[in-house]
């Protein structure tokens, strides 16, 4: 069950990268990662432009209106659920030159405790921003997020019918 609001790759992308933020400033109590426009457009490896940050920022705005719920079932057959987020609250400060302006984005408290408790895993970035379409980001997302390593360090993954069903 979500708020109905649809992301696209890119604004998982920008997710990825605020959390890539959190992890690096080692500031881990704090859900809060600073940044500005022209940071994201270098790390992101595209030229700022006004339209690439009125189109962050619209990433930002789908980002923050996104709320889901979770469900767990007892083994005494009760249930508990909670509803949760990506982010908590996001607030900038823009001045003439846009790619100037600072951002705030404040992680979910659930986000952000997944993270504290290092439940995520990471994947090199590099090969991932030479993809462009968006159907080879989602594939190369999903294929790194269930990866394993054989004995002689060889990549494999296994194709079931279960993982068939999360490509969509």
């Amino acid at each position: 069950v979500n708020s109905r609001t649809k992301l696209v790759t890119r604004d998982m992308t920008a997710l990825s990268l605020i959390q890539t933020w959190w992890l690096y400033r080692r500031e881990w109590e704090s859900a809060e990662v600073p940044f500005t426009y022209r940071q994201a457009a270098k790390a992101l490896g595209v030229q700022y432009s006004g339209q690439w940050a009125r189109g962050f920022r619209a990433s930002l705005r789908r980002l923050d209106a996104w709320k889901g719920e979770i469900s767990v079932r007892n083994d005494d057959g009760s249930e508990d659920w909670q509803t949760l987020g990506l982010l908590s609250s996001v607030r900038g400060h823009e001045g003439h030159k846009r790619e100037d302006g600072h951002i705030t984005v404040r992680l979910h408290e659930f986000m952000h405790a997944l993270l504290k408790r290092k439940e995520y895993s990471l994947y090199p970035l590099a090969p991932y921003l030479q993809l462009r379409s968006d159907v080879d980001r989602e594939l190369y997302r999903m294929i790194e997020t269930q990866r394993g390593f054989g004995v002689n360090g060889d990549y494999e993954i296994t194709i079931t019918p279960e993982l068939l069903a999360t490509i969509g």
